[in-house]
């Protein structure tokens, strides 16, 4: 358990009343999307994400970006194309 603790790529704690990688993913994605959407240019606004560890660094695995840890972060820029071309 504890080496699939660190592996943002494939995990399900829906057993313990979690979910699994793939419901984190879409939940963040459809968050992203929302946002994106709602912005009329997004090269002009800045979204911030904050959220606990496994969600966010399974997002940031999905867009092939390294994780974070304690007090990191990573900005992002053009989120549309990575997202639109990706598959769960």
């Amino acid at each position: 358990m504890v080496e699939s603790w660190n592996n943002f790529n494939d995990y399900n704690f829906s057993n313990f009343g979690g979910e699994n990688r793939e419901q984190v993913l879409n939940r963040h994605i459809e968050s992203l999307k929302e946002h994106i959407s709602n912005v009329e240019n997004n090269a002009q606004h800045t979204i911030l994400f904050v959220g606990h560890s496994r969600g966010l660094n399974t997002l940031l695995a999905y867009l092939g970006k390294p994780s974070l840890r304690r007090k990191d972060y990573v900005s992002i820029e053009n989120i549309q194309s990575p997202l639109q071309n990706k598959k769960i």
